[in-house]
């Protein structure tokens, strides 16, 4: 199965999801509108989330991004990432 295949099957699965824009990415790059798709994993605990993942794959690329069905993967570098909590005021 090609990196493609597998774009294409993860954006099949987030179709028959109701809420899509919990999945979906978009936003502009240089004047350029782009669209991906961002995967977050982990176990979620009282005291934060152990083992955290996070993948954003293009499914839309622009001039200057990453090409269609390239990504990255982001992980938490002790394996576990600490509750917090802000404050926003608007």
């Amino acid at each position: 199965m090609t990196t493609t295949d597998v774009i294409e099957m993860i954006s099949d699965i987030i179709e028959t999801i109701s809420d899509k824009s919990r999945y979906k990415a978009t936003g502009t790059m240089s004047g350029h509108t782009f669209k991906a798709v961002e995967i977050h994993s982990g176990e979620i605990t009282s005291t934060g989330i152990k083992n955290y993942h996070f993948a954003q794959i293009m499914t839309m690329e622009t001039p200057t991004s990453l090409k269609r069905g390239q990504g990255r993967l982001f992980k938490d570098g002790d394996g576990f990432s600490k509750k917090t909590q802000i404050k926003i005021s608007f």
